[in-house]
């Protein structure tokens, strides 16, 4: 009996210790490279990427894999900028250009050490002779050295500190200035052997400079490009860099006095030829050399834009796809109205500094800079997004131009597949620190599995035994292995694990990631990690949009239709998980429609001939429903609308949402559930005594924004709405300009008030045949000056609305006879209608707001109405790994 119990007891140690092996740590090889291609490919170009290739043998080969580069360099085809150069003002000029880093944020909390992009390796060139950043391209940085004309240029990156000299051609003189281009194989990556130098001799020649490219008759790589199509162009004889304009969208443009003022010339950084390009007058305005009241500058979307100088106001002019003539293609973006009453307050501003106006002194796609012609010393910057004013920035000490240096990309990691290699993370560790550290901590030193050797390296010993590589999955023949024999992610540090998953965001690989090991769930479920991400990543990632069928099929559930794939997202949806098929089944009389949504939650109702019977809310992904009683002899004729709960800190889910159902102008019914919740009655003063048309109901509805539902009213003129706040459920009356609103119709819907993530009021008003977009910016005027009427700007317009349309599928002659109505609008489409004869089966096209393209392939096309967002429930919901189980 001892030994049978005995034997039992070892069996069962044995089965326990087995099973503590076989848990014991779970190693980056357990986890599939398709994850961890789908976690890196959200870092981008960011040293974090670089870190993580430094973290064992196997990521090194996923971030290094050329496939992966090509995914990389699709979805993030910017690289990260880490701050700009700049020349000192002329009292400083033998000075060195000085280096200014971009401020730290949340996305991005990896501070940059200026040390290693300070420029004191470059050749001292005596009194006579200085160095100045003449351009800069991703991480090179152009520099000249001149006294009185350019003498020698110089091409260095900062980083690596190496620096080429270029001589230039004799006999010439650069007077419109040197500038650094991409090179000539555009499938190569920028850096010191591949770039370009298009140095400027006139209006009609150019010197461009290849490094290791010698033709027959030029000087060391020179060769010279003439354009035919401006030799003969009439230009003052001052014309020099003095008349730069800016630099967009791969040409850079000088402004010409002569004639009316409104041509500028043109050079093609591709192809090094000159061009003359023609402004509308009204946008370009007549250029003046001295006073620089226009620029030119270009976007990461691609849109040339203009800042023009008018009278005191500050205006942004974009180029538009439109359907008429050239004429119709810029349209007013932003304007700041009283320039120099908006600088009232800033240090050091006196009142006689814009008694003879301002100068543009430089601009770029982030801010504008300006400086009063009186006091061209004190400058002064306008933020592009915000047009706020503002001179704390480092950037308004330097009255000039700024050249910014981003990191190389794709980063040089070693090939730790070739023969002999044996201090791959010395590379790499060098990689690494040689241009970034932690805030606020030291330089951090990668994984430390050996001795290290001089240079910091660590010197791995090839494996003897053959029969050894069975054992490590990542050698193959010619690698080296560590001394430690698995590098587990319990070795990665958490604040790194941060660094990597904060760029994922409220996305399923970051819920992927969780399901990876205990310690990776523990570091995303942490409380202070979401609050980050929350802070980085307000907005959840939403996955599609529910659509009610039209009249023909009501008696079908609501239809699901998946946001198309993209580079930045790969994984499609699988929308059998979004399919309302548990809903209950409430006979024939009735019918599920979607009444409204909220973050993950649906909110759906059983009516008919509008009397609403009862409303359920459930979630989709988890299924879970919960049936609501409508309080007795309530009508909801304005609607019911899904909110945020009362309790702000906690999530939105199936315990915690707020359901407001609109029963009149005064009147709102606001539900929550629990034990403390139920229906209550809310009474607005405030529009007790308003004249309202008898016919005001949910069709009345023309958009809902920034915590607020907006109702037109066809009364006084048509141009007040009825206003209901989310947050309070109380109502208001909003009046808006006519020229803006115009006057609301019932049946015809020319106005929808719609908004976006940046916070904006907009409307979308059909002004005869054409589309228009008003946004709502804030004015620096004083309200004695100007009226309310300022506030709005014609942001985007499409003219020829039923011209844009003719080739669309479906479309016939008659269709825009009447006219066209909106059905539907939000931040990323707005949905139309011809107004076509009662009868008829509606024929649905919709404009996409950021290109203004008109198009009808789109599956939310086939739906006459409101689409209802669904987002993925934020933060997820894991596992707690800290309880004993």
């Amino acid at each position: 009996m001892a030994t049978t119990a005995e034997g039992r007891r070892r069996r069962k140690n044995r089965s326990k210790k087995n099973r503590r092996d076989a848990g014991a740590a779970t190693t980056v090889l357990d986890l599939p490279d398709h994850l961890f291609e789908h976690i890196l490919l959200r870092l981008g170009p960011s040293p974090c990427l670089v870190r993580a290739a430094a973290a064992c043998r196997r990521w090194c080969l996923v971030v290094a894999d050329a496939g992966f580069l090509a995914r990389v360099r699709c979805a993030h085809p910017h690289a990260m900028r880490v701050g700009d150069y700049h020349n000192h003002n002329i009292s400083c000029a033998d000075e060195p250009p000085v280096f200014v880093p971009v401020p730290t944020s949340p996305a991005a909390p990896l501070a940059v050490d200026v040390r290693h992009f300070d420029l004191d390796f470059l050749t001292n060139l005596g009194e006579d002779f200085f160095w100045e950043i003449a351009d800069s391209r991703g991480s090179l940085l152009l520099l000249s050295a001149w006294t009185y004309h350019y003498c020698q240029l110089l091409v260095c990156e900062p980083l690596t500190r190496r620096h080429q000299e270029i001589l230039l051609p004799p006999g010439f003189r650069f007077g419109l200035g040197n500038f650094l281009v991409d090179g000539d194989d555009a499938d190569s990556q920028l850096g010191m052997s591949n770039f370009r130098i298009i140095a400027t001799v006139d209006e009609s020649l150019v010197c461009v400079y290849s490094p290791g490219v010698y033709s027959p008759g030029s000087d060391d790589g020179w060769r010279l490009v003439c354009s035919v199509a401006t030799i003969e162009a009439n230009l003052p004889l001052l014309f020099d860099d003095g008349n730069f304009v800016g630099r967009g969208n791969g040409s850079i443009y000088w402004g010409i006095a002569e004639g009316d003022g409104t041509e500028v010339l043109s050079l093609n950084e591709t192809t090094a030829e000159y061009s003359m390009v023609k402004f509308p007058e009204e946008i370009w305005g007549s250029y003046v050399r001295w006073k620089c009241c226009s620029w030119i500058i270009g976007g990461e979307d691609g849109v040339l834009r203009i800042v023009r100088l008018e009278g005191k106001n500050l205006k942004i002019f974009a180029q538009r796809h439109s359907c008429s003539k050239d004429k119709n293609s810029w349209i007013m973006e932003k304007e700041l109205v009283g320039l120099a009453e908006a600088t009232v307050g800033l240090p050091g501003r006196e009142e006689s500094f814009f008694e003879q106006g301002t100068r543009i002194v430089a601009a770029n796609a982030e801010y504008i800079l300006l400086t009063p012609m009186l006091a061209p010393t004190w400058l002064f910057s306008v933020e592009l997004d915000t047009m706020r004013v503002e001179r704390e920035h480092e950037r308004n000490k330097y009255a000039g131009a700024s050249y910014p240096c981003e990191l190389p990309w794709p980063p040089v990691l070693p090939d730790i597949t070739r023969e002999g290699q044996d201090t791959w993370r010395g590379d790499i560790d060098a990689a690494i620190t040689m241009f970034i550290r932690d805030d606020g901590m030291p330089l951090v030193d990668p994984i430390n599995d050996g001795e290290a050797g001089s240079s910091g390296a660590v010197k791995d010993e090839p494996i003897d035994d053959p029969g050894e590589r069975g054992k490590q999955n990542v050698v193959d023949e010619g690698m080296y292995n560590f001394h430690k024999a698995t590098t587990t992610v319990l070795d990665l540090p958490d604040h790194l694990f941060e660094h990597i998953l904060l760029r994922l965001g409220p996305s399923p690989c970051l819920v992927r990631a969780a399901a990876a090991c205990r310690r990776w769930c523990l570091v995303v479920a942490d409380a202070g990690f979401l609050a980050r991400i929350r802070s980085a990543h307000p907005h959840a990632i939403r996955v599609g949009d529910y659509h009610n069928h039209i009249f023909n099929d009501e008696d079908e559930p609501p239809v699901f239709v998946p946001v198309p794939a993209s580079p930045a997202a790969p994984s499609a949806v699988d929308v059998r998980r979004f399919v309302l098929d548990f809903l209950p089944d409430v006979g024939k009389d009735y019918y599920w429609e979607m009444a409204d949504s909220r973050g993950s939650l649906l909110l759906l109702s059983t009516w008919t001939k509008r009397y609403c019977h009862e409303l359920l809310v459930c979630e989709p992904l988890t299924r879970r429903r919960q049936g609501i009683l409508v309080p007795p002899d309530i009508l909801f004729s304005l609607g019911m609308f899904l909110v945020d709960c009362d309790d702000a800190d906690s999530q939105l889910g199936m315990s915690n949402f707020r359901i407001i159902g609109a029963v009149d102008e005064t009147l709102a019914c606001v539900f929550s559930p629990g034990s403390d919740g139920g229906w209550r009655l809310v009474r607005s003063q405030a529009t007790s005594g308003a004249n309202f048309p008898w016919s005001v109901d949910e069709d009345n509805l023309v958009g809902r924004v920034n915590g607020c539902v907006y109702w037109g009213i066809e009364e006084g003129g048509g141009t007040e709405v009825l206003v209901l706040n989310e947050t309070t459920a109380e109502y208001s009356m909003v009046k808006f300009p006519e020229e803006i609103w115009g006057s609301y119709v019932r049946w015809q819907c020319s106005s929808w008030i719609m908004g976006g993530e940046d916070g904006v009021l907009r409307v979308v008003r059909l002004l005869g045949n054409d589309l228009k977009i008003f946004v709502q910016r804030h004015s620096c005027s004083q309200p004695d000056d100007h009226d309310d009427n300022n506030k709005w700007i014609l942001e985007k317009e499409l003219v020829g609305l039923a011209e844009a349309t003719v080739g669309l599928p479906g479309r016939e002659g008659n269709f825009f006879e009447h006219g066209a109505r909106i059905v539907a609008a939000n931040a990323e489409y707005i949905l139309l209608s011809p107004m076509l004869a009662p009868g008829e089966d509606p024929w649905v096209f919709s404009v996409e707001v950021k290109t203004m393209r008109v198009e009808r392939g789109h599956e939310r096309n086939k739906y006459e109405g409101v689409g209802y967002p669904f987002k993925l429930p934020w933060p997820p919901v894991l596992p707690n790994h800290v309880r004993r189980a």
